[in-house]
């Protein structure tokens, strides 16, 4: 039987991570999507991402990740590097306004922390005025 103390605890711990959720009706992944991206939305580069960014049709706010081949040859490295720009970007959704997101990766994101990059992509989001 468990203590009450862990059961509270447990329950926070669901609240915290629901509400950092990054379900899949919140992410760009259609090529029709990314296709108003591109003729649509204005870009910001840093160090080690490009953040683009557009008005949303849907008025929900969106996020869509590239990371090219030429980021790096192992697929395993490309995930890697796409998880720690979703991660980034969870902890930033709630602060951002709708629009819709691409962040695209640059080579120096390779060896960097989901925290680093969450301060770059706040620098991004601070220089494009949107908050």
């Amino acid at each position: 039987m468990t203590e009450p103390s862990q059961d509270s605890h447990k329950k926070s711990l669901v609240t915290l991570s629901s509400d950092l959720s990054f379900p899949k009706s919140h992410r760009l992944v259609k090529g029709h999507e990314f296709r108003y991206m591109r003729e649509n939305a204005e870009s910001i580069r840093g160090k080690s991402i490009i953040l683009c960014y557009a008005p949303a049709p849907d008025d929900q706010r969106r996020l869509g990740i590239v990371v090219s081949k030429r980021f790096h040859k192992h697929a395993v490295k490309r995930n890697r590097a796409k998880r720690i720009i979703r991660e980034a970007y969870r902890h930033l959704q709630d602060k951002l306004p709708n629009c819709w997101f691409v962040i695209i990766s640059r080579a120096h994101l390779s060896g960097k922390s989901s925290i680093e990059v969450q301060e770059e992509l706040l620098k991004l989001i601070d220089k494009s005025k949107l908050v």
